[in-house]
Order: structure tokens, then C-alpha cells, then sequence
């Protein structure tokens, strides 16, 4: 595998990982989803941390890099998250208003 095939899955991940979020229609899956996916983070992060602390560690110059592209996935499905909170907001405002008008009329 050469680094354009590594880097082009890294990025196909962190789009999906951007979508999955973003785009889920009920709150009941959003949770289930993002309750997988930052259980599966969480498990990366046990098993880096538990690595780094063994004596005989001595790390590499692609440990930074992997911890780039672990942090890119973690900014892409929180952006998805933040996206869609403000998604329901704005329905919410939404139905206010809708809700507002409907009782002035």
C-alpha cells in the first residue's frame, strides 16, 4: 500500500465519520451511532496509552503522525456532532416561530 492509498482511506473515514452524524434522522440512532463510534475511540486511546507506558517503548517518528491522523478523525466526527446540534436548533427556532404565528392568527 503506498501513502496516497493510505491517505485517501484516512480521509474517505474521516468523511464518513463527518456524515454519519450529520445526516442520522432520529435522535434515537444518533445516540446509538455516536455512543459505537466514541466507544471505538475510546478503545484506540486505552490501547495507545497502555502502549506508551510500557518500559521498553521507545515510540517512532510515524507515532506523531498517527496521532494526526487519529486527531483528524476525532475533529471530523465532532464537527459532525456540532453540525448536527445546530441543525436541530435551527428546526427547533423553526417550529417556535411556526408555532408563534400559528397562535397569532
Amino acid at each position: 500500500m503506498s501513502e496516497s492509498d493510505i491517505l485517501t482511506i484516512i480521509v474517505t473515514v474521516a468523511v464518513l465519520l463527518f456524515l454519519i452524524p450529520a445526516f442520522i434522522p432520529t435522535f434515537k440512532w444518533f445516540l446509538v451511532s455516536s455512543s459505537v463510534i466514541v466507544l471505538c475511540f475510546i478503545g484506540v486511546w486505552v490501547k495507545y496509552n497502555y502502549d506508551v507506558s510500557q518500559a521498553n517503548h521507545t515510540g517512532s517518528p510515524g507515532e506523531g503522525l498517527g496521532l494526526a491522523f487519529i486527531m483528524l478523525l476525532h475533529l471530523s466526527f465532532l464537527l459532525g456532532l456540532i453540525l448536527r446540534g445546530c441543525i436541530w436548533l435551527v428546526k427547533i427556532k423553526i417550529n417556535e416561530i411556526r408555532n408563534r404565528e400559528i397562535k397569532n392568527t
